[in-house]
């Protein structure tokens, strides 16, 4: 599925993605099916589905902070911030974003390659659309949030 993202072609990442959720469901994974849910929903903002995707990634964030799986909760709260951009909410995409990169900072696991290709992606309304100083300081707001403070923020309704 992620390799249908790369190339663009969400109608086979989500189909990827289902069939995956689908065999962890029956193998009683449930690492793997909040993973897939992150897939799904980058695979429903691609198609322009906002809401289904604003679905697949409130649900992935909740198994993954459960799981204690810290470096894809920043993944999910990159995609949280994907889904504010879409929803034209700029400042709170920034936020997010920030917040997902504090994560990975503090972990020690920094997105490189295609997955620092995702994150620039996702983080170019915000980035492209504020002014500069309002994305650095709704960015550094998310950077200083806690966690708990990250994560509530993200499940906060749009």
């Amino acid at each position: 599925g992620v390799i249908a993202l790369d190339h663009g072609d969400g109608r086979r990442a989500l189909a990827l993605f289902e069939r995956g959720a689908e065999l962890d469901a029956l193998s009683g994974d449930d690492w793997g099916k909040a993973i897939d849910g992150c897939g799904l929903a980058d695979a429903h903002l691609l198609l322009g589905d906002v809401d289904r995707a604003e679905e697949f990634v409130r649900d992935s964030l909740h198994a993954l902070v459960e799981i204690g799986e810290r470096d894809w909760v920043g993944e999910a709260l990159s995609i949280v911030s994907a889904v504010a951009s879409a929803r034209g909410d700029l400042p709170r995409a920034a936020r997010l974003a920030g917040a997902a990169w504090a994560i990975w900072m503090t972990i020690g696991f920094p997105p490189v390659g295609k997955d620092l290709e995702r994150y620039r992606e996702r983080t170019a309304p915000p980035r492209e659309r504020l002014a500069p100083d309002d994305f650095a300081r709704a960015h550094a707001e998310g950077e200083a949030m806690t966690y708990d403070q990250a994560v509530e923020y993200a499940l906060r309704p749009f």
